[in-house]
């Protein structure tokens, strides 16, 4: 007997899918053919958003998120030694069940644990696609290179070469190339290609040889070596949710020809988080140690580049015989002073996989910083001799600056959204500080629409809403570290 559901009445939502019936699932299918088709549906549909096309109700499984979900799943349990290889509909159901996966911490109690697990699982799934490539590559220049002049410990360009086989810029270059190609090649370009003659106009003296050795060493895994990676990160109980092998090597190396199923993994790579990582594992934790002063710099330099404010460094002082400093930075406005502090801190797997035990953790990373803020506005307050250049005369407001997102910020859900009393603090993801900028820069009562930010309920303050009324613009900063890299050959040496 069919059930009909009266006009207007949408029937109930289908009952989860387990993992065990998903990992079923994805076993039915060859591992190798359900890749190239996770490949082909992955760069159409890339394209289709970057041309600012509309996806037909069909495809709204055929998420990025869901298309990597996937393709991890099919990594860790499918082979092929299976029956016949998917078509499109097996692939759109396959990411359907993949969104309805069962999430187990809906078992926990009711209450801000079990929101906090449900939507840091979803904001770190999602949101990571979301953002514009551009700042994330602009970003890695501007980072690694313009700003690790001087620095100790810091990768010198010969060090960065010697890490990736080819200088800093063509490795960005050979990113951008690979993602770009993929998306015109329904996700797939074989060796033979890029060691053509288009190819060698492309990246010009970086040469096919190098390009392949740069792709080889950092952007590419053997098939057995995804599969290998992937299980053994796999996370009992938070499968969905697990490390996936393609955010390390964007590609698979598959019968001469590279496959790259999740297209804007290849921009990842190139991005500081990847970068981050090509680094730590080439010279551990000194890589650490300098990153955090290279940030330091860099979030300096946005902050200057408003006209409107001044940008005082840390003040050095003494309590007693033990010498400290203060928070990074005093961004001085007319009509407010803002403390901001700098962290490299990231979010652990364990946080950005939903786990309540995990919030300790990102509450002490982001805490050092809230804690740093307010002790520095205790000591303004108190009238300590080495802050006397710090205006008294305003209101002072606190700013936390994070390398990587710390997602749910200022819903006191993200477990870093805290006050301990003083002034109100938000956090800002670089991100968030940039596109912050791309609105503030050249206007003119910036100080006072931040000091008219909303405040949140936890006692914190959003800052973007406050700038987002004046009109977006470029960001020099990332403007000029974007073209010191993208640089192509004319158009007419291809015809």
């Amino acid at each position: 007997m069919k059930i009909r559901f009266a006009r207007g009445v949408l029937p109930p939502p289908p009952p989860p899918t387990t993992y065990e019936e998903f990992r079923r699932l994805v076993r039915r299918y060859p591992r190798s053919d359900t890749l190239r088709l996770i490949a082909q549906m992955s760069a159409e549909r890339e394209w289709s958003r970057l041309e600012r096309v509309d996806q037909p109700p069909r495809d709204l499984a055929l998420q990025p998120f869901a298309l990597a979900g996937v393709a991890r799943t099919i990594l860790a349990n499918a082979s092929d030694h299976r029956g016949n290889p998917p078509v499109d509909n097996d692939l759109r159901s396959l990411c359907s069940q993949f969104v309805n996966l069962e999430d187990p911490d809906l078992a926990l109690p009711s209450g801000d644990d079990r929101f906090s697990s449900l939507l840091r699982k979803m904001a770190f799934e999602q949101f990571a696609e979301q953002y514009s490539p551009h700042e994330n590559l602009a970003r890695s220049y501007s980072l690694f290179v313009d700003h690790a002049v001087g620095v100790s410990n810091a990768l010198t360009p010969s060090d960065w070469t010697e890490i990736l086989g080819v200088s800093f810029d063509d490795f960005m270059r050979i990113g951008f190339f690979l993602h770009a190609t993929l998306l015109g090649a329904s996700g797939v370009i074989s060796r033979e290609e890029i060691q053509g003659a288009a190819v060698d106009i492309v990246l010009g003296e970086i040469g096919p040889g190098r390009t392949l050795g740069a792709i080889d060493r950092h952007f590419a895994d053997s098939l057995e070596g995804h599969v290998r990676w992937t299980q053994s990160m796999e996370l009992p109980q938070r499968e969905k949710w697990s490390p996936n092998s393609l955010q390390r090597r964007p590609l698979i190396s598959l019968a001469g020809h590279f496959l790259g199923p999740v297209p804007h993994f290849l921009i990842d790579r190139v991005s500081p988080s990847g970068l981050y990582f090509i680094g730590m594992e080439s010279v551990g934790s000194a890589f650490s140690d300098a990153l955090g002063e290279m940030f330091e710099r860099y979030v300096g330099s946005q902050l200057s580049q408003l006209e409107a404010a001044i940008v005082e460094p840390e003040v050095e002082y003494w309590e007693g015989k033990n010498a400290k400093k203060s928070c990074d930075y005093f961004w001085i406005f007319p009509e407010v002073v803002v403390l901001v502090e700098v962290k490299t801190a990231r979010p652990t797997i364990d946080y950005r996989s939903g786990k309540v035990d995990a919030v300790g953790d990102a509450k002490r990373k982001v805490g050092q910083a809230y804690k740093q803020i307010l002790n520095t506005e205790r000591l303004i307050v108190d009238h300590h001799p080495a802050f006397a250049h710090i205006p008294t005369d305003r209101p002072r407001l606190g700013m936390v600056v994070t390398l990587e997102p710390f997602h749910l910020r200022q819903t006191g859900l993200d477990g870093v959204s805290w006050l301990q009393g003083g002034i109100p603090v938000g956090v800002l993801g670089a991100h968030d500080l940039e596109e912050l900028l791309t609105h503030a820069i050249g206007e003119v009562g910036v100080g006072a629409a931040l000091l008219d930010a909303p405040r949140t309920e936890m006692g914190g303050i959003d800052f973007l809403p406050a700038v987002q009324g004046y009109p977006f613009k470029k960001n020099p900063l990332l403007e000029a570290a974007f073209e010191a890299w993208c640089t192509w050959p004319d158009p007419d040496d291809f015809d």
